[in-house]
C-alpha cells in the first residue's frame, strides 16, 4: 500500500468516526499517519550552571514511532556527522511522552545546534529543530509579535528557547 492510499484510508476513517451525530475531534497527527507520525509540543535546548547543556523534548503522539535520535552541529545549517543521542520511543498513537538529554561534552563560549530526527518503523521519519543553546553565552534574540489593544505589534528580545507545537485538526 503506498503512502498516498495509506492516507487516503485514515481519513476515510477520520470521517467515519461519529458520536451521537457529533463529528469527534483528532490530532492532525492522526489524521495524517503516512506522512506525521510523531506530534511534537516542545523542543529546547538550554545551558546548565553546571557547564552542560540540557536538551528536552516532549512529544503528543508517537504513532509508528521506534525512536528519537538527537544530532549536535556547530552549525545551524546541517546536522552533525555523529549523533549525541538515541532514546527509544516510550510514547505511542494516542500517548506521547517526555525525553531529555544532558550534554556534557560542550565547550564555553561555542553555541551548539541540536536537531532531533524520529526513526519510524519504516526508517527515518520526520527532523525536527535546530534548537541552539551555548554555556558561558547569551542567549540568541528571537522577534516575538505581541498583539496590544490598539491592534499594533511590537517586537520583543526574549531570551527563552524556541518552541514548536503541533496544533489538533479538527474534522468535520
Amino acid at each position: 500500500m503506498t503512502s498516498q492510499e495509506k492516507d487516503m484510508r485514515v481519513r476515510a476513517r477520520a470521517r467515519a468516526l461519529v458520536l451521537f451525530g457529533l463529528p469527534l475531534v483528532l490530532l492532525a497527527s492522526l489524521v495524517f499517519e503516512a506522512r506525521a507520525s510523531v506530534g511534537l509540543i516542545k523542543f529546547a535546548a538550554t545551558p546548565q550552571a553546571d557547564g552542560s547543556i540540557l536538551v528536552i523534548w516532549e512529544t503528543a503522539t508517537e504513532l509508528n514511532t521506534v525512536a528519537f535520535r538527537l544530532y549536535r552541529s556547530e552549525s545551524a545549517s546541517g546536522h552533525g556527522d555523529q549523533p549525541v543521542s538515541t532514546q527509544s520511543a516510550k510514547g505511542d498513537g494516542v500517548t506521547g511522552a517526555e525525553y531529555s538529554y544532558k550534554d556534557t561534552a560542550v565547550t564555553s563560549g561555542v553555541r551548539y545546534y541540536y536537531y532531533l530526527e524520529e526513526l519510524t518503523q519504516t526508517g527515518s521519519g520526520q527532523t525536527f529543530g535546530p534548537v541552539n543553546a551555548g554555556v558561558g553565552l547569551p542567549p540568541e534574540a528571537t522577534a516575538t509579535a505581541t498583539a496590544t489593544a490598539t491592534a499594533t505589534a511590537t517586537a520583543t528580545a526574549t531570551a527563552r528557547p524556541i518552541q514548536y507545537v503541533r496544533l489538533p485538526l479538527i474534522l468535520r
